[in-house]
């Protein structure tokens, strides 16, 4: 990759008074195997968090420079983005927040905001520096995201992985190479760095860490944001080199002060920076699951999940997100830029785990788009995550059934009569909607005979084919485990209840109330307490059940996430629900977002499966 050769600028806000001086920098050239220049001149206005001073403790002039870069140092204030006339930001190329603290107060001024972001979105690169801060809140940037600091204690972790050739060079005698061995896991290498607790998916992670409040996540990574860069970095400025650690230290914290350096040589272009898997590479994070996993609801879908007309030839309707979790859930805990293997698809029963999928996803000549879900798993598989079953039970057909103005309004429609389509042989038949979820549940738990069940549906055309057998959980994961790679990390997800068991009820009668849990073309949708409450204790007892299979594995590196957990007071029925409503034109035309986890909703999802792997071994 190489650098290309234009006048730089790098500027860096303080909380301090402004400071127009500009001082002259020495430069260090660090150790080079090639006569290599880099012919770019400079112009950094670091923000110093306290003491105002830009050459803290030396630093800069250790950091190693090579041969042709040329810094010099400038201070801008933060308060003079807002406050002078003309942009003060206008004729730098790099801008540097050092310890802005408030800088969620700065955002929610306008015309800061606007500067900042338009700055970057030009070609402009970003860097941010907090490692002093208690905690930022960037959740007004463009590429929104917060952080987690322990404070003056420290961090107990290490860094746990420093990519090579993240930002420039692959060769050892290079100053842009980083060396993961030269990073002991032996010494208290973080410090109290920050990392990313909630973060927008299009960060690309090149540095993780621990810190002591036992938060996994970025300690360092990088994004686009229109043509330019933005990097963060929230590395302990103590372990950075601020110390007086040389470009010669044989201490492990001068490849931290190697990885600053990096920051500041980075090309402006974003493009150029790794962003696929080599040729004949694995995937090493495989996201199963359905449409809780795909991301249902979050449109725009991935290119390809979104042909719903049957009449084109790749017809799929898998409506993969990528706002679902496993997104962010990728940038969190892996280096390897590439997104997951993201094959969790909508409407995927457990037979679709283990088959090719032709449920909703059929093809002109009738064959299925989508390989059976498990066989993107290899042997260099590290971490498994699945969300399965829900379409199994049938959860939306349930709630859809038990809500009036979809059938009779009936007080307890667990007793009632649905009309299910059964194709071998072809036939209409009813049975109970308590008797259909039961025997479905025992399927899934493991204690029912392995036959197989039809599929909800009130006609040929909505009965989705033929009856598929239901896999147990337990069965599912030991497949999981014995096709990933020995280590691997398996966290199976459950489902958040959707319907609130006290808020947003309206009395009608005496000891009787009712829910409304969305509108379908001029109608609302309605549903009893008593229904919801059934619907309620179906969801805990598909969740006690993954619990119990994922427990049942005795495998510490095989773990149940409690989604429910994280959707407390988020329900359909209380104030800020993290659920969509029920949608659509008329019965048969349901949106099919309905029911389905919100943008919020799949960060809750992605909260509950990182605290599943912080109980995983490290």
């Amino acid at each position: 990759m190489s650098l290309r050769a234009r006048r730089t600028s790098l500027l860096a806000f303080t909380t301090t008074a402004l400071v127009s001086t500009v001082l002259p920098i020495s430069i260090v050239a660090a150790p080079t195997a090639a006569a290599a220049t880099y012919p770019r001149s400079v112009s950094v206005a670091l923000v110093p968090n306290s003491s105002g001073r830009v050459n803290n403790g030396g630093f800069l002039p250790t950091m190693g420079f090579p041969d042709g870069y040329v810094p010099t140092f400038t201070d801008v204030a933060p308060d003079s983005i807002v406050q002078d006339v003309a942009n003060p930001l206008t004729g730098f190329d790099t801008v540097v927040f050092n310890g802005i603290c408030d800088i969620d107060t700065f955002l929610s001024n306008a015309i800061f905001k606007a500067r900042v972001e338009g700055f970057v979105q030009a070609g402009g690169k970003l860097i941010i520096w907090d490692s002093e801060c208690t905690s930022t809140d960037y959740s007004k940037f463009a590429l929104p995201f917060k952080t987690s600091n322990p404070g003056a204690a420290g961090a107990s972790g290490t860094l746990t992985d420093v990519e090579n050739n993240t930002l420039s060079s692959t060769d050892p005698q290079s100053p842009l190479y980083v060396d993961t061995v030269a990073v002991s896991t032996g010494t208290d290498a973080v410090g109290d760095a920050n990392v990313f607790t909630t973060y927008d998916p299009n960060w690309f992670v090149d540095l993780k860490a621990t810190n002591v409040l036992g938060v996994n996540g970025p300690a360092h990574a990088y994004a686009k944001l229109g043509q330019g860069l933005v990097i963060y970095s929230g590395l302990d400025k103590d372990d950075m080199g601020w110390g007086g650690f040389d470009a010669t230290s044989s201490s492990g914290a001068v490849h931290l002060n190697r990885i600053w350096l990096l920051e500041l040589l980075q090309p402006w272009d974003p493009d150029g920076l790794p962003r696929t898997l080599p040729a004949g590479t694995t995937h090493e994070y495989v996201a199963l699951g359905d449409s809780y996993s795909a991301g249902e609801g979050l449109s725009p879908y991935l290119p390809g999940t979104d042909q719903p007309s049957i009449s084109e030839p790749n017809h799929n309707v898998c409506h993969r997100s990528d706002q679902a979790y496993s997104y962010v859930l990728h940038d969190r805990y892996y280096t390897k830029p590439p997104l997951p293997m993201f094959v969790a698809c909508s409407g995927s029963i457990t037979n679709d785990l283990f088959a090719p999928n032709n449920a909703v996803n059929m093809k002109l000549d009738g064959s299925a788009p989508e390989d059976p879900q498990l066989d993107a798993i290899t042997s260099q598989t590290k971490l498994v995550t699945l969300t399965m079953g829900g379409n199994d039970v049938g959860f939306v057909d349930i709630v859809s059934a038990c809500a009036a103005n979809l059938i009779a309004w009936v007080p307890s429609c667990q007793n009632t009569k649905v009309k299910l389509w059964a194709p071998n042989p072809p036939r209409f038949y009813e049975k109970s909607l308590s008797s259909i979820v039961d025997s479905r549940m025992q399927a899934l738990k493991g204690t029912a005979s392995a036959s197989t069940f039809p599929l909800f549906g009130d006609s040929p055309a909505r009965a989705y084919g033929q009856a598929k057998p239901i896999h147990s959980w337990s069965a599912i994961l030991k497949e999981i485990k014995k096709r990933a790679a020995p280590d691997a990390k398996i966290i199976i997800a459950g489902y958040p209840q959707l319907l609130s068991d006290k808020n947003g009820y309206v009395w009608d009668a005496p000891g009787s109330s009712y829910l409304t849990i969305g509108r379908v073309g001029p109608t609302n949708i309605l549903i009893r307490k008593g229904p919801a409450s059934w619907i309620r204790s179906k969801i805990a007892e598909a969740n006690q059940g993954i619990r119990a299979a994922a427990e049942g594995m005795n495998d510490p590196n095989v773990q149940y996430a409690d989604v429910a957990a994280e959707f407390t007071g988020h329900a359909i029925g209380d104030s800020e629900p993290w659920i969509f409503l029920v949608t659509g034109s008329g019965k048969d035309d349901l949106d099919s977002r309905s029911l389905h986890p919100t943008a919020d909703g799949q960060k809750a999802y992605e909260l509950a499966v990182a605290k599943a792997l912080n109980k995983t071994p490290s």
